[in-house]
């Protein structure tokens, strides 16, 4: 699970720390598999619809998009193996599938699913980004950072700070061709059991001899 930069920073969620209990709120993204990403994982799931089955329709991201760069998105609700995700899926589907993709862990307002689980591994993921001007082809706009595919890394944490790094900012002084490195997030895995607590419950027992209550004994259990 991928809890990204924006949900720590904007302090929705606790920086990860290994041993400590994470709730997510999850968002789902597919994608295409890679074996060199880790943050993309394929999951068995079922699939339902969040809505009355109508794509809305994306505007597009700034004037510099054309009209052909817009996309319709089905809002979904996936229940995997003790977790649930909402997915802006480009493709209408409902059932039992098996996807590929991310799960995000991202800001609360975007999903109605979520997870909880104790936090076993945590590494800070970043990528190298590249500034590229606009092709001659294409419509006005600035210029934009865009990954680099390969440049993917990891780094170990027992914690995280809640501090990422981003070379892309600010860019005023950069030219086009250049690349920075920019951290997006913390890679988490959880317990895979359902998150247990120890409780203790006093046990009281009526002594008819004296009429006292005293506890007798305690009793532990997990919920």
């Amino acid at each position: 699970m991928l809890v990204t930069e924006l949900a720590i920073g904007d302090g929705e969620v606790a920086p990860p720390e290994v041993g400590d209990i994470g709730r997510y709120a999850l968002l789902f993204a597919e994608t295409l598999p890679d074996e060199t990403d880790p943050t993309i994982v394929t999951v068995d799931v079922d699939v339902e619809p969040l809505d009355d089955g109508i794509p809305l329709f994306q505007p597009a991201a700034s004037a510099g998009f054309r009209e052909e760069e817009r996309w319709g998105e089905w809002r979904l609700f996936l229940r995997g193996d003790g977790w649930t995700a909402t997915w802006y899926s480009r493709r209408p589907t409902i059932g039992r599938q098996r996807l590929t993709g991310r799960v995000i862990g991202d800001l609360g307002y975007a999903t109605t699913g979520s997870v909880t689980g104790r936090i076993l591994r945590a590494r800070i993921v970043s990528d190298t980004y590249r500034l590229v001007e606009q092709f001659p082809t294409e419509p006005p706009r600035p210029p934009r950072w865009v990954p680099l595919p390969g440049t993917r890394r990891f780094r170990e944490v027992q914690a995280a700070t809640g501090v990422f790094r981003d070379d892309t900012r600010p860019p005023a002084h950069l030219s086009a061709g250049e690349d920075r490195t920019r951290e997006c997030g913390v890679l988490v895995v959880k317990g895979t059991k359902p998150v247990r607590r120890r409780v203790t419950h006093a046990v009281h027992r009526l002594q008819p001899t004296t009429g006292n209550c005293r506890t007798c004994r305690h009793s532990r259990g997990w919920w």
